[in-house]
C-alpha cells in the first residue's frame, strides 16, 4: 500500500522517465507539469512534453476491496484505503517546421511501448533525486502491485471535450495515458475485534446463497495444466452451488448480462457461459449473481476468472531488422471479444531448450469490441515461440502434450508461431 505522496510520486516517475528520453532525441526539451493553458508562459522551454493529470477514476476491479473490519491471515487488521487509476494528457509542442511535436510525440510512445510497467526501482530513482527532495517520505514502490501505464484511444470528439476546459488555449498535438492501479493507504490502523467463535450462515426468507462456483469443460481439457474446475473459459459451463437457488424464474447475472437458466435446483445451477450474450463476456475477473426476479431478492456476489483463449495465431510481413532480429506482423484470434479500455500483453517464449529467448509486447486496444487483435513485433530471434495473450492480468493457457508416447510427452506444445 502507499500513503498520501503516492499520485504526485508516480507524475515524479513518469516526468523524470520521459525527461532521459526526449532530451537525447530533442536537444533542450524539458518535459513539465504544467496546466495545458499555461504553456507559452514565462519559464517554459521552447520544445517539450507536458504531462499533465486530469483525471482521477476509482480502479473498477478493485473498487470494492475496502472492506472495514477484514484481517489477513496474520491477524493484523486492513487499514481503509483506495484504488485510482490516474489519467495524464501527454501533450507536445515546439517547432512546427522542424517537426518538434511530432518528433517528441514518437519518443513518448516508444518510451511507454517499451516501459508498459513502472518498475520500484524506476519510483525508488526518482524519490532519491534531489529534484522531488519532498517525495522522501513516499513508499508508492512497496506497493504490491505493479503499475501499468496503457494508451488510452481518444477520438476527437473526447479531445474537445477536455480541451474545452481550458478556455481560449490552442490546441498542441497530445495523447493520453493510463496509470493502473494506484492503492493509497490511510496512516490509521482500525481497532481489532474480538476473534469469531462461531460461523452461521443466516439468510432473509427465500435470498439465495452461492457457496462455490466450479467449471466443467465440453470434450477434454486434460491438453491445458491447471486445476480441476478452476478453468473458466468463453465455452465452459458453471456449476453455482448453494441454497435456494431455485425459484419460479430464475435469473443469473455475469457482468452487466442477466440470462435466465434452465438447469436449476435449490443447490445447484448449472449455466453455459455460451448462452451469455457475447459482447458481456469479457476476459479478466468476472461477476456472477443468482436473482429472483419474481421476489425481488438477489444472492451475494461471487467472482471468477475468465481466462483468453487463442482460437488462432498467424504471422505476415516478416523483414530483416539484422542477421539476428526480424519484425513481423502477428494477428492472433481470441475468445471471449476484447474490450477497447482492456489492457492487452502478447508473450512469445521460444520453443527450444537451448538458451530460449523471450518477448513481451503491448497490444493496442482495439477501437471497439473485437475477436481480431494485430500488432507489430520487433528485434525476434528466428524460430519457433509458445504464444500468450494476456488480457487485464488474466492469461491464456499453453496446450500440453498428455500422449505418453510422443516425444514431446509432458511438453508444451501450442499455439506455436514460426518467426523465420
Amino acid at each position: 500500500m502507499s500513503n498520501y505522496l503516492a499520485i504526485a510520486t508516480v507524475t515524479a516517475t513518469l516526468q523524470r522517465l520521459l525527461q532521459s528520453s526526449i532530451q537525447a532525441d530533442v536537444d533542450g526539451s524539458r518535459v513539465t507539469t504544467l496546466r495545458p493553458d499555461k504553456l507559452g508562459s514565462s519559464g517554459t522551454p521552447e520544445a517539450g512534453v507536458n504531462l499533465y493529470l486530469y483525471d482521477i477514476l476509482l480502479n473498477i476491479a478493485r473498487r470494492n476491496s475496502d472492506i472495514a473490519g477484514r484481517y489477513h491471515e496474520q491477524g493484523s487488521a486492513k487499514r481503509p484505503h483506495s484504488a485510482v487509476d490516474l489519467y495524464y494528457l501527454v501533450s507536445c509542442y515546439g517547432n512546427d517546421n522542424e517537426l518538434e511535436p511530432q518528433r517528441l510525440l514518437g519518443s513518448v510512445i516508444r518510451t511507454f511501448t517499451t516501459y508498459p510497467t513502472i518498475t520500484p526501482e524506476m519510483v525508488r530513482e526518482a524519490i532519491v533525486d534531489p529534484v522531488y527532495n519532498y517525495l522522501s517520505e513516499s513508499n508508492v514502490a512497496d506497493q504490491p502491485e505493479p503499475l501499468s501505464v496503457s494508451c488510452i484511444d481518444l477520438g476527437i470528439e473526447d479531445l474537445s471535450r477536455i480541451w474545452s476546459v481550458f478556455f481560449q488555449t490552442p490546441y498542441i498535438l497530445t495523447t493520453a495515458y493510463k496509470i493502473s492501479v494506484v492503492t493509497i493507504e490511510s496512516d490509521i490502523m482500525p481497532k481489532k475485534s474480538l476473534p469469531v467463535r462461531n460461523i452461521q450462515q443466516r439468510l432473509i426468507p427465500n435470498q439465495p446463497l452461492i457457496e462455490k462456483l466450479m467449471a466443467v469443460q465440453e470434450g477434454d481439457a486434460s491438453q491445458w495444466r491447471t486445476e480441476p474446475g478452476q478453468l473458466f473459459v468463453s465455452t465452459s459451463t458453471v456449476i453455482i452451488r448453494g441454497k435456494q437457488l431455485r425459484d419460479e424464474v430464475t435469473q443469473v447475472r455475469v457482468g452487466e448480462a442477466k440470462v435466465v437458466v434452465q438447469e436449476v435446483s435449490p443447490n445447484q445451477i448449472n449455466l453455459s457461459l455460451a448462452s451469455v450474450p457475447v459482447e458481456a463476456l469479457q476476459a479478466g475477473a468476472q461477476s456472477l449473481q443468482v436473482i429472483h426476479p419474481n421476489r425481488g431478492s438477489e444472492s451475494n456476489v461471487m467472482a471468477f476468472v475468465l481466462l483468453p483463449v487463442l482460437m488462432d495465431v498467424a504471422v505476415s510481413h516478416v523483414e530483416a531488422e539484422s542477421s539476428e532480429g526480424r519484425s513481423a506482423e502477428v494477428t492472433v484470434q481470441v475468445s471471449p471479444r476484447v474490450g477497447k479500455s482492456q489492457r492487452v500483453v502478447l508473450i512469445l517464449n521460444e520453443a527450444s531448450l537451448d538458451n530460449p529467448e523471450a518477448y513481451t509486447f503491448t497490444v493496442l486496444p482495439p477501437e471497439d469490441s473485437s475477436a481480431t487483435l494485430s500488432t507489430i513485433i520487433t528485434g525476434v530471434k528466428p524460430g519457433s515461440y509458445l504464444v500468450r495473450l494476456q488480457v487485464d492480468g488474466a492469461e491464456s493457457l499453453l496446450a500440453v502434450d498428455m500422449d505418453s508416447d510422443s516425444p514431446t510427452f509432458d511438453q508444451y506444445t501450442g499455439p506455436i508461431l514460426h518467426i523465420s
